[in-house]
């Protein structure tokens, strides 16, 4: 949790500082990979806990950190798409008029490549909601899990108190057997 945290904070500071696009692309996935470490940590974590109102606090608490997390990356993406749009809509103002072929082709490609990516992180953003209901679900799933599997326990053991003993079953043997 606390690395997940520096990193939002690192971040942040980041679209702050007006990272370059590389820069914020690097802490983008920083933050990605941190946050599964933490999803699977969080989901161990969960799965020791035996109470359901623990089990419940502790979705709480990781769905707020998810919420940051997925806030955070939202503005990195944001910022990343607005970057590569303001760096290949700039009208270039050196351009000779006898501007060779393979230069144009090039700032073609570029440019190809720049709406191609944002895109491409347009998409991404549409997805977060629903990857932050399918970990929310995956919790949810895990609670009910450890829920059955306690309840199963505690059948047993009202099972096995119900079952005399062999020493029980043989005390009573004797009182109806001469």
């Amino acid at each position: 949790h606390g690395k997940l945290l520096v990193n939002i904070k690192k971040v942040n500071g980041m679209l702050n500082d007006g990272a370059s696009i590389e820069k914020l692309e690097q802490a983008r996935d920083a933050l990605d990979l941190e946050m599964e470490n933490f999803g699977e940590a969080h989901g161990k974590y969960n799965c020791m806990l035996s109470s359901t109102e623990d089990k419940d606090q502790s979705y709480q608490w990781f769905d707020t950190r998810n919420r940051e997390y997925y806030r955070c990356r939202l503005k990195v993406c944001e910022r990343i798409h607005a970057l590569e749009r303001e760096l290949y809509s700039k009208p270039n103002s050196n351009r000779s008029s006898m501007q060779s072929k393979s230069s144009s082709s090039s700032a073609h490609s570029r440019r190809v490549k720049a709406v191609a990516t944002a895109a491409k992180l347009e998409v991404e953003m549409k997805f977060l909601d629903q990857e932050t209901e399918l970990k929310r679900l995956q919790i949810l799933k895990q609670i009910e899990m450890a829920n059955a599997e306690e309840r199963a326990m505690l059948k047993i053991q009202e099972e096995e108190v119900a079952i005399p003993s062999y020493d029980d079953i043989n005390k009573n043997i004797d009182k109806v057997v001469p």
